[in-house]
């Protein structure tokens, strides 16, 4: 499951656009397997 603070994405199935969304953006992730 992926956590983003300040946005209204809480769950991705998708990895690769949680990294390409952080790469872009300066957001902190917390994943949690």
């Amino acid at each position: 499951m992926v956590r983003q603070e300040g946005n209204i994405l809480t769950t991705a199935p998708d990895m690769s656009s949680v990294v390409k969304t952080s790469d872009k953006r300066p957001v902190r992730y917390v994943l949690q397997a």
